[in-house]
């Protein structure tokens, strides 16, 4: 599914509605850029940035058996979250530990354009995503 552009783009709920269901939600859209995480890679992330994550429970896609997984979301405020799901395996040193399959996605895979002034060596990061108009603008200052 192609992002629209938007200038000055804000990441909303309603964005994320074709890919976090309700209970009989057939037409669910599979996460969008997917990449599979870690566990143990989720966890430092959350315990570093969760209080910025909004956490929210629905129904996910799963793209490997076509059916809909009750899931744990973590939604970040540029069009992406963390996706947790019960049910995953992991085999280590021959023996099965249960564990949660845990994903990473993006409506959007930033391709940011510098805004006019930038100054990367002073921390002025002024610009825009040329393909869904987000301001990624940010000052890390002096």
């Amino acid at each position: 599914m192609a992002v629209e552009f938007v200038k000055d783009r804000k990441w909303q709920d309603e964005d994320f509605t074709p890919y976090i269901g309700r209970l009989g939600n057939e037409k669910l859209l599979p996460l969008p850029n997917v990449e599979d995480l870690d566990p143990l890679q989720f966890l430092n992330n959350l315990a570093a940035i969760g209080h910025m994550l909004q956490a929210k429970w629905g129904y996910a896609r799963l793209p490997v058996e076509a059916r809909n997984q009750w899931t744990q979301f973590f939604l970040s405020n540029d069009g992406s979250g963390y996706a947790v799901t019960y049910g995953g395996e992991r085999r280590i040193e021959d023996k099965s530990y249960a564990t949660p399959i845990v994903r990473h996605f993006a409506i959007c895979k930033h391709k940011v354009i510098d805004g006019p002034g930038a100054n990367h060596n002073r921390g002025w990061h002024p610009g825009h995503c040329e393909l869904c108009g987000m301001d990624t603008s940010y000052d890390s200052g002096d």
